[in-house]
């Protein structure tokens, strides 16, 4: 068995930070403490002094299904780069091409990207397949979730989704909304428009759950919004994703790095997606990269104070994901034999790393290693598809078991 052992950094995980040695071995951690020894003579050593070792990010939402290869790849290099090592893509299934069949050939067709990965299913398309068929999906290939954009909405509410609901009622599986294509529209920067949005998130919100089901809206970028879905005490069933900084109107109260600390005292919220903006030259992977922040330097780099925010960050972009779609405690932990994806975070950046010459790396320059699935990628290591070989992760129902919230 090959074992590489990450020294003297900070793990931070379970909302707790402590020093010491992670050891890893057959893709998973097997074992963490101060001063651990070396299993074999040829262990492979990273010594983390200073830098914080963290929990991968979970990315909910990259397009690694696109018939170009070349955006696929962009967009998997891209969310790699910011320190995910599991993403979810979504599977449009259609009426002629339905079958077990099918969803095995899309999983062997996703091999060769680099990371592990989930599937949801696109709920629109699903609408014409009953109770039987997705069953069938569900239970035998591991997918727990349904993604619905904001466009299907009156679909959703007009009933033609009623037994799509009813199955994610019985099975607990989870109904994920996504709200950034409406916000897109210039409407929405006038006051009327946005309270109408308002009051359609509520009636969603009313309609789902009288069906019993659990639901994730995501892109959330104002304080409206979350104060909208958490208005009454009876919307525990309402998850809500979160994004910093991108609201723009004089009427919208956009959500800080500091509301979000906050906001982690409630279970229900977790931390959105970096977004992925991907090159105009798709074939460049690793435009900027090396000299542009990750999302976590970003959010608490310039406070000073990382142990102090870091465990509830890691909380909400890697912990509570993971429960909430089934891979935990496979993912989103640093625990004994979960697997090894680890971000080895560096809170110091000098100012002239990796400035000079070619911009050729994979990782964002705060994140000196990343450790995908207990493989090392330094932060000058160049990847290509067939060096890694992700593994397509079987999702359970909604793991509803949460630690306790210091």
């Amino acid at each position: 068995m090959k074992y590489t052992i990450l020294t003297n950094g900070y793990i931070v995980n379970n909302m707790t930070i402590t020093k010491g040695d992670i050891l890893i071995g057959n893709n998973r951690i097997i074992d963490m403490g101060k001063k651990l020894r070396l299993p074999t003579p040829d262990t492979q050593i990273i010594d983390a002094y200073n830098k914080y070792l963290l929990p991968g990010l979970l990315h909910l939402r990259c397009p690694f299904l696109k018939d170009d290869d070349e955006t696929s790849h962009s967009a998997i290099y891209i969310a790699i780069s910011q320190g995910a090592t599991f993403l979810i893509d979504i599977l449009k299934l259609k009426s002629t091409n339905y079958d077990n069949e099918y969803i095995e050939k899309v999983k062997l067709n996703c091999q060769p990207i680099v990371a592990d990965y989930g599937l949801h299913l696109d709920a629109a398309c699903c609408s014409d397949y009953g109770i039987e068929e997705l069953s069938e999906c569900f239970l035998h290939e591991g997918i727990s979730s349904f993604h619905l954009r904001w466009k299907y909405v009156d679909k959703l509410l007009s009933g033609e989704l009623d037994h799509i609901l009813r199955k994610a009622s019985k099975l607990d599986f989870l109904l994920i909304l996504e709200t950034a294509s409406v916000k897109a529209n210039i409407q929405m920067l006038r006051e009327n428009a946005f309270r109408k949005y308002l009051d359609r998130l509520q009636e969603i919100i009313t309609y789902v759950k009288k069906a019993g089901v659990k639901m994730l809206i995501t892109d959330i970028s104002s304080m409206d919004e979350v104060d909208e879905l958490y208005a009454f005490k009876d919307n525990d069933h309402v998850y809500a994703a979160i994004t910093p900084g991108k609201t723009a109107s004089h009427f919208h109260q956009r959500i800080t790095t500091h509301d979000i600390l906050e906001l982690h005292s409630n279970p229900n919220i977790i931390l959105n997606s970096p977004a992925l903006s991907l090159p105009e030259n798709t074939a460049d992977y690793f435009i900027e990269n090396g000299k542009n922040p990750s999302f976590i330097m970003e959010m608490i780099g310039q406070t000073n104070k990382p142990a102090q925010y870091l465990p509830k960050l890691c909380d909400m972009f890697a912990t509570r994901p993971a429960q909430l779609l089934g891979v935990y405690p496979q993912k989103g932990t640093l625990n004994p034999g979960a697997d090894a994806d680890i971000i080895v975070w560096n809170p110091t950046v000098p100012d002239q790393i990796k400035t000079d010459g070619a911009n050729t790396s994979l990782l964002r320059q705060d994140i000196s290693t990343l450790i995908l699935n207990g493989e090392v990628i330094s932060e000058e290591q160049l990847i290509i598809s067939h060096q890694l070989r992700g593994r397509y992760i079987h999702r359970f129902p909604i793991l509803t078991a949460r630690h306790e919230v210091i």
